[in-house]
């Protein structure tokens, strides 16, 4: 009976094994073969390198500078993104007596929008001469050209479009908060700063170490769409990422090798990220 009961479960997990290796597993493998390979457009027929394109990348002054944009808009909008999302999902909760269902409409809508129509958004916004904020400031501030307002930029418009998911996770973990911890510390005459710090806080931390995991991750490998569409890596490198560089070697300089190796150094890093941000949920 128990050889019938695993040959059914081997069968059912069948779909979902061979779906995992044609889109994951293969596509990894590959993309560890191309990383070691160089494509010669002359003989049609891929030349390997070894790693020399790891070695190449590392002393590329461009990868540099996109691995360091990397961690700086990942650790950056993360950050911002939180702080948003805690403080809307304690207004909304605990502040708003009514009006919560409109509230939660109005605030979540930036998160369901497409990556793109949230770049393109923001694009027209940050637009030197009739984007709507420079017309408002009554000044043109160069957001999307000056080196260090572009980076700047990216991140306030991820965040703005980000800061829902954090909301969405607060603000059911406040929610689901029984009601007994919050009264037994306000009869003991605690004020609301008091309340926030010792009973709402200290219950939300679990969550906003979740939270952060998830978010990181997606950051660190999904910031294409906002960067590519605002400043397509520019002005120079000031904005390169490592997703955006990847692509710029792929399709733009045709160096399919070094592509799939930023890639695959990408991939890495989120795994060792993946690996940090288990051991702290592990002390949690």
């Amino acid at each position: 009976m128990k050889k019938y009961i695993y040959k059914l479960g081997l069968f059912l997990t069948l779909p979902s094994i061979i779906f995992l290796f044609i889109f994951v597993i293969y596509p990894l493998l590959y993309n560890v073969y191309l990383s070691l390979h160089e494509f010669d457009f002359v003989k049609a027929t891929f030349v390997f390198k070894g790693f020399d394109n790891y070695v190449s990348l590392l002393n590329d002054p461009v990868f540099q500078r996109a691995f360091l944009n990397t961690i700086v808009f990942t650790l950056t909008s993360t950050s911002l993104e939180l702080i948003i999302g805690l403080f809307l999902a304690i207004i909304v909760s605990l502040f708003l007596p009514f009006g919560k269902r409109l509230a939660r409409t109005l605030i979540t809508t930036p998160y369901f929008l497409a990556a793109v129509t949230a770049a393109y958004t923001w694009k027209y916004l940050l637009a030197p001469i009739y984007g709507l904020i420079n017309n408002l400031l009554g000044i043109q501030i160069p957001w999307l050209s000056d080196p260090v307002l572009a980076l700047i930029s990216i991140i306030i418009a991820d965040a703005w479009k980000t800061a829902p998911f954090f909301f969405l996770i607060f603000f059911a973990a406040i929610e689901s908060i029984p009601p007994t911890y919050i009264e037994a510390i306000r009869v003991d005459g605690a004020s609301t700063w008091q309340e926030l710090r010792y009973v709402v806080i200290p219950l939300l931390k679990p969550y906003m170490l979740v939270g952060l995991v998830i978010r990181s991750i997606d950051a660190f490998t999904k910031c294409f769409d906002i960067v590519y569409i605002l400043t397509g890596g520019g002005p120079g490198s000031a904005t390169e990422v490592l997703p955006t560089l990847s692509f710029h070697y792929m399709f733009e300089y045709l160096k399919w090798g070094k592509a799939s190796a930023t890639a695959l150094i990408s991939v890495i890093s989120t795994f060792a990220l993946i690996i940090i941000y288990m051991r702290m949920l592990r002390r949690r």
